[in-house]
């Protein structure tokens, strides 16, 4: 399935498209920004039909490489009007019209709403309009929506930048009577179509740079662009400073404190912000610097950071296409199930029936026969659901004969070292990747190749080797488990975790593990998994990078399932 991934910058609309089946991105296309047609006395304006004619003709591009879905951020604080019809130009952030019309009266109240009063923002610029009676208020984001889809909505990460919503709660908060507001939404879900395209709800900018940037716990992200940002994930709770603003993120209860406005060319002013910010957070752990200034200027930081105890590392070159991308993959994860019990061969129908795309058999803690792993892989095979087998152990013979029954993926559970999961790989994977035993007239090649060294090469290819991270000691050697040559990804049980941290029931703690591991799977570019039902830990981890969750167990359906009969009322 491929899907767009659209950028409108300040300067740059950038665009690519991506594969969820690979995990593959086109290069980064790139079209400059509409030039404004008003730049003076404050005023930035730029003609909107502009802005649609590099609208259709990224639309085009979608068509024609049969996208299935479109995911989208903006530039935020701008703005435009729609009255008996016709949409005004569209007001850019750049505007400065609102400086006259600045007063404190509304700085509480804004401050409250996690935004600061400044000069650019629509809620103080909307002022300079004789009258906003009978108009509709429109973000960049929501005119992009209206245009594709009819409907004025946007993420809740692109409405709060107008000043008219409240960050914590998603409602409107609209002092200009007659003035109609966008819907703003904080579930991800598509918002209306463009012809077979679903068209998701555009988000802000920054959060989706700061999310590309793969921070996480303690990590600061300096964005240098037109404008300079200094951004901290916090908790909801985390006392507002003034001059900072909250902005929403992608977790409910967690926001972006943020020091804007600093100016993008001025390096040493970038450095005096940041020590407010450490005066106000303290240390973080690191700094990563991202946006298209970070080239230039990175080994001045470097410098300065250090001086105050910093350390910083340089992002990827493109990071609003990395958060569309982790939240492509977050929407279109790969969802799964596990079975641990039921002895049902037909289990792959089923699944295929309700789209989901793989499976765990459980011969850890389940006691499957043989046989029976071998005809459900088979089954699975032929609906093309992909049948994951958790082994007990690492031992040889049960490899060998699972593989050579059709098995064409193995986890491998309590993995601590590399040396664990060399042994699969060893025993699941022919010459020269392994040493897997030959023997082709079996179940796993339909009883017979043409080419038997072709064959080793494909089902080489084929077959995936897991594990399964769940202790201190595989926590520590992460990486180096994933250097292992034919080790496909991890899973992450966040059960054992738990025990061997002796942490149960400490939701925060095994987070903070869980951004560990996904974050030495998004260094290595190797797909990282979760085996839970705790649905705010696989929010967590989908926005981690985590882009398989295998959820409950035909256990859970059929008790869930039972619990339907009985609650059930006829009369």
């Amino acid at each position: 399935m491929k899907i767009l991934l659209l950028d409108f910058g300040s300067s740059f609309v950038k665009y690519s498209f991506y594969d969820t089946e690979t995990r593959t991105n086109t290069q980064v296309f790139s079209l400059e920004f509409p030039q404004p047609v008003i730049d003076a006395d404050g005023h930035y304006e730029v003609d909107h039909r502009k802005i649609d004619e590099i609208l259709w003709r990224i639309m085009k591009e979608a068509e024609l490489n049969e996208c299935a879905a479109a995911f989208i951020c903006v530039q935020m604080h701008g703005y435009l009007l729609k009255y008996q019809g016709t949409f005004t130009n569209y007001i850019s952030w750049k505007d400065k019209r609102g400086r006259a019309y600045l007063n404190s009266a509304e700085k509480k109240a804004l401050f409250d709403n996690g935004t600061q009063l400044k000069e650019n923002l629509p809620r103080v610029s909307l002022r300079d309009h004789a009258s906003v009676e009978g108009r509709e208020f429109f973000t960049l984001g929501s005119y992009i929506s209206y245009i594709l889809t009819g409907n004025n909505v946007t993420h809740i990460t692109d409405a709060c930048a107008s000043g008219l919503f409240h960050v914590n709660t998603c409602t409107a908060d609209n002092p200009f009577e007659g003035l109609s507001l966008p819907t703003a939404v904080r579930e991800m879900k598509p918002c209306g179509k463009y012809k077979n395209i679903h068209i998701y709800p555009p988000m802000g900018d920054h959060q989706i740079s700061f999310l590309g940037a793969r921070a996480f716990e303690g990590e600061a992200v300096l964005n240098l662009g037109t404008s300079a940002q200094l951004s901290l994930l916090v908790d909801e709770d985390t006392d507002c400073l003034d001059g900072m603003e909250y902005r929403p993120y992608f977790v409910k209860d967690h926001r972006i404190a943020t020091l804007s406005g600093i100016s993008g060319s001025d390096a040493e002013a970038i450095v005096s912000g940041i020590k407010s910010f450490a005066n106000a957070f303290g240390k973080t752990k690191c700094i990563l610097v991202s946006g298209g200034g970070a080239k230039d200027k990175y080994d001045y930081f470097v410098c300065e950071f250090k001086k105050l105890g910093y350390k910083v590392e340089r992002c990827y070159q493109n990071v609003g296409n990395e958060g569309l991308k982790r939240i492509a993959e977050g929407v279109y994860s790969r969802r799964g199930t596990m079975l641990s019990e039921v002895e049902f061969v037909n289990f792959p129908f089923v699944l295929k029936k309700a789209k989901v795309d793989f499976f765990i058999i459980d011969n850890e803690h389940g006691s499957f026969e043989n046989k029976t792993v071998m005809a459900l892989a088979t089954n699975a095979n032929a609906v093309d659901v992909q049948a994951i087998v958790r082994l007990p152990n690492n031992d040889r013979a049960m490899i060998t004969k699972l593989a050579d029954g059709g098995v064409r993926a193995f986890l491998l559970p309590m993995t601590n070292r590399k040396e664990d999961i060399e042994r699969v790989v060893e025993y699941a994977k022919y010459s020269p990747d392994g040493k897997r035993g030959v023997s082709t007239t079996r179940a796993h090649t339909g009883y017979g190749v043409a080419d038997i060294k072709e064959y080793m090469k494909s089902a080489n290819r084929r077959m995936k080797i897991y594990a399964q991270i769940e202790t201190r000691i595989g926590v520590e050697n992460v990486e180096e488990i994933l250097n292992v040559p034919g080790v496909e990804g991890v899973f992450i049980g966040p059960n054992d975790l738990s025990c061997d941290y002796n942490c149960m029931g400490e939701t925060k703690k095994i987070k903070e593990l869980i951004s560990v591991i996904c974050k030495q799977c998004l260094k290595k570019d190797k797909p990282c998994g979760i085996i839970t039902t705790d649905k705010e830990l696989i929010k967590h981890a989908l926005l981690c990078g985590c882009s398989m969750v295998s959820y409950g167990s035909e256990i859970n359906m059929l008790i869930k399932g039972a619990r339907e009969i009985t609650n059930e009322k006829y009369l």
